[in-house]
């Protein structure tokens, strides 16, 4: 994953927004971009920009579709300003984003943040699984299914056995920055809410990719006292 970047990613804001207004990321209008990483893991944004463009009529064994190219979803974006009621009603002075912008957004979304995602990922697993081993609390951890990811915003499920008794949380990854977004923040909570099993965040910082202590700490101590 040789360029899989440091920092913030343009997927904030007034563009968020109207990305989950007109759906426009949705799995109909694009493609199941973390399945499509876990069966061809490539190695780099164009590489997986090249991998969804080549699903959208290629049989695959992997059995996925694409809806199209990124510069197509790209497309959908920048189109939906014009058109979608809930983001003009909510930003009826935002000026004009360009296609470049909406490439941008688009690019990082499903190139670039799927990579960061599956490191960040699998280091959170690893820590997490290490410190629980340590603390002699049997576990084991899972991939969240599609309607888990889709629908509670849960990357990972730990599943402990405390007394006898089996536990499920779930585990979502996210940077410092994703906290600062409301909009995104609260849509994911309401995401959580509606789960019938607890959901943590396991925090990490945007620059040295490095899980926060006090994040890390919290999810421990809440499996301890289950």
């Amino acid at each position: 994953m040789n360029n899989v970047i440091k920092g913030n990613l343009p997927t904030g804001g007034p563009l968020n927004f109207l990305n989950e207004a007109a759906q426009t990321n949705s799995r109909k209008n694009t493609v199941p971009v973390m399945a499509l990483v876990a069966a061809h893991k490539p190695n780099s944004s164009e590489e997986l920009k090249e991998l969804i463009k080549n699903h959208i009529n290629q049989d695959c064994k992997c059995g996925l579709k694409s809806s199209g190219t990124v510069e197509d979803f790209s497309n959908n974006l920048y189109n939906a300003q014009f058109t979608n009621d809930s983001y003009k009603n909510k930003y009826p002075n935002e000026r004009e984003f360009t296609f470049d912008e909406c490439y941008d957004f688009m690019y990082s979304l499903f190139c670039i943040g799927p990579l960061r995602a599956l490191l960040t990922e699998n280091n959170s697993k690893k820590l997490l699984s290490n410190i629980l081993n340590k603390e002699n609390i049997q576990h084991r951890i899972e991939d969240a299914t599609e309607i888990e990811d889709f629908n509670y915003a849960i990357d990972y499920n730990i599943f402990v056995i405390l007394n006898s008794k089996e536990y499920k949380i779930g585990i979502q990854v996210k940077p410092q920055s994703f906290f600062k977004n409301k909009f995104a923040f609260n849509s994911n909570n309401n995401k959580h809410s509606k789960c019938n099993y607890p959901v943590c965040y396991h925090t990490y910082n945007n620059h040295t990719m490095k899980f926060i202590y006090y994040s890390t700490n919290d999810i421990i101590d809440f499996i301890k006292n289950l």
